[in-house]
């Protein structure tokens, strides 16, 4: 949701292994690119626990989608 270079060293890091060891990372730009799968899990990384304010924008409307699915959310830090 936010380019890599924009993101925290810590995140940046992260960014670098998993794509190192074969994961792959798409950003978008809006939330009509998202396509949900009908059967899986959704993980929920979006905001971190530095996280302090408002959620909206892109960022809300990805929430959102993730609540309105009927697939299972796993929280990596905090739910969002």
């Amino acid at each position: 949701l936010v380019p890599i270079d924009q993101c925290s060293p810590l995140c940046q890091e992260n960014h670098r292994r998993f794509i190192e060891s074969g994961g792959a990372v798409s950003f978008i730009d809006h939330v009509d690119e998202i396509e949900l799968p009908e059967s899986g899990f959704f993980v929920d990384a979006i905001l971190g626990t530095g996280f302090h304010g408002r959620v909206d924008g892109l960022f809300a409307q990805v929430i959102e989608l993730a609540n309105r699915s009927r697939l299972p959310i796993f929280a990596l830090d905090i739910p969002s």
